[in-house]
């Protein structure tokens, strides 16, 4: 289950990083916002992993 989430939580961050950032798509936003987007990714990936981790190590 916890697998699942990881992906599935991955796959809507990956998602919201293409819709925002790749150029094709017509969706365009600030420059600040594009900023906050670069470290969102690897920010919600730490927080996922950095549970898991301790859930294992704990338990």
């Amino acid at each position: 289950m916890t697998y699942l989430i990881i992906a599935v939580l991955t796959a809507i961050v990956f998602l919201s990083r293409y819709l925002f950032l790749e150029p094709k798509v017509p969706l365009r936003i600030s420059s600040g916002a594009q900023r906050f987007l670069a470290y969102a990714s690897p920010a919600v990936l730490t927080a996922i992993w950095g549970q898991l981790y301790f859930y294992l190590t704990v338990s």
